[in-house]
């Protein structure tokens, strides 16, 4: 089992634990956590040279590659995928936000540790979309944080 592998599975048993948890802050909340660390995960993985190999195998083995999507330019909705190819936390909905709000927080080099604050700051979900689509700059972003 490659090392994305363990830190995906990792990242959905943290959330199968705390899925019913009540917790203090957004930040600490399942789902926020689920996103986070997935995204951790992804920048790590997706944009270090050769190692999207293992992202596009594994949702290659597991038999859930999108029919109409290239890998390329669909990063982050492939990496997800294999994070959650049984789709135990991400249905189809959630798949296609989440990738989306990735993509838009990575175009902004934003860190791990900031990205639902960001995402917060940045509109709705449509609004991020929308933007993604424009090729739109956070003009309160400073790049690099």
């Amino acid at each position: 089992m490659s090392r994305f592998e363990h830190e995906a599975d990792r990242i959905l048993d943290v959330y199968s634990r705390n899925r019913f948890s009540s917790p203090d802050s957004p930040y600490e909340a399942p789902l926020g956590t689920f996103k986070r660390e997935s995204y951790r995960l992804l920048r790590q993985t997706i944009f270090t040279e050769g190692r999207h190999k293992i992202i596009k195998s594994i949702v290659r083995k597991m038999d859930v590659e999108p029919k109409r999507l290239k890998y390329r330019g669909n990063e982050f909705h492939f990496g997800l995928l294999a994070i959650d190819p049984h789709k135990d936390v991400l249905d189809r909905k959630r798949l296609s936000l989440w990738s989306r709000q990735l993509n838009y927080a990575h175009v902004h080099e934003v860190p791990a540790h900031l990205l639902l604050g960001f995402l917060w700051q940045s509109g709705s979900s449509a609004q991020v979309s929308q933007k993604l689509a424009e090729g739109y700059r956070e003009p309160w972003f400073a790049k690099g944080l």
